[in-house]
């Protein structure tokens, strides 16, 4: 396992998004102190589809998060679930691999959206920068 300490979060609801670059044979619960969220994630996976909509792609469980080519499939957004932050502060955010196999996956950034806002934004661009 790994574990991070967030920055301050504002006490809310939020949607937890694991976005990384495909890997091979990683399935990972995600927990944020100590509650496991409610999807087990895959880093084996490729994005659904090519052409899926952010809608669409939002309510299997995935978004786009960066700047890269609708045809790039190996750089997914995953939803790890929700959370009810009851405190304003620091949290920990726990990624627990079940099963591994040789190889690695690349984790990019792990986003906490509050729940009543857009979910497919931001999107980066390859320096890292917020693209409108």
């Amino acid at each position: 396992w790994i574990e991070f300490t967030t920055p301050l979060i504002v006490a809310g609801q939020y949607k937890v998004w694991v976005n990384f670059r495909r890997g091979s044979g990683q399935y990972i619960q995600a927990s944020v102190d100590g509650q496991p969220l409610a999807k087990l994630l895959d880093f084996t996976q490729y994005m659904p589809s090519t052409t899926a909509d952010g809608p669409t792609l939002e309510a299997q469980g995935f978004k786009r998060y960066s700047t890269a080519p609708w045809t790039n499939t190996t750089q997914i957004g995953e939803l790890a679930g929700a959370v009810n932050i009851t405190t304003t502060d620091h949290h920990k955010i726990r990624l627990t691999c079940i099963k591994d196999a040789t190889g690695a996956a690349t984790l990019d950034m792990i986003q906490f959206i509050p729940i009543s806002m857009d979910q497919e934004r931001p999107i980066f661009g390859k320096d890292g920068s917020i693209v409108p």
